[in-house]
């Protein structure tokens, strides 16, 4: 069997699909949408307004998100991976992102997430990044201060880059260990002050 478009519903909500936007359900196929490579499996997962196209290898393909809500934003990003309810639900136009917990990067501002090359891994880590890149962030509520930031790695439970939520940018640091706090770029904390 070859299956080009794929959707299964529960209860009226999408749960598992594989949607491009170049042709939708129910238009003909006119090339091989297989290029698109979006996997999406969870209720809400996934949307139905991506932009890109599936020839276009910089947007909106090859992108996976499982769990509820997973990648429900998601316009043009390509090549993310999101597992948990909520992983990267607001990211629109970021790539090369890899969100695993729920929550996890990105959600907890209510705000559209554009950032790229990221990886949590956690319950809430980089749960209010919106913008920024290259941001590693391990632990539950790692790097969860961090609004912004480039070139960031958190590593333990509430582990962040910065204390206050109102200036949460940072550059370069690091912080290692049950909420360890590094509070000015290009500075690499280990443990914490509790």
């Amino acid at each position: 069997l070859e299956f080009r478009r794929v959707l299964f519903r529960s209860d009226g909500f999408a749960f598992m699909h594989n949607y491009t936007s170049d042709a939708g359900y129910g238009a003909p196929i006119t090339h091989d949408i297989g290029d698109a490579r979006n996997v999406f499996i969870g209720l809400s997962a996934g949307n139905f307004t991506l932009t890109g196209s599936s020839g276009n290898s910089t947007s909106g393909h090859a992108n996976v998100g499982v769990g509820h809500f997973a990648l429900n934003a998601l316009t043009t990003g390509n090549r993310n991976l999101a597992a948990g309810a909520q992983a990267l639900e607001l990211l629109t136009t970021g790539a090369y992102n890899i969100a695993v917990g729920n929550a996890s990067l990105g959600v907890l501002t209510g705000t559209a997430v554009t950032s790229s090359n990221n990886t949590s891994v956690g319950g809430t880590a980089l749960g209010v990044l919106t913008t920024g890149g290259d941001m590693t962030a391990i632990g539950g509520g790692a790097g969860n201060q961090t609004l912004s930031g480039d070139y960031c790695v958190f590593a333990g439970a509430y582990a962040d880059g910065y204390i206050d939520p109102a200036f949460g940018i940072s550059t370069n640091r690091g912080a290692f260990g049950y909420a360890a706090v590094s509070d000015t770029d290009h500075k690499t904390v280990i443990g914490n002050t509790k």
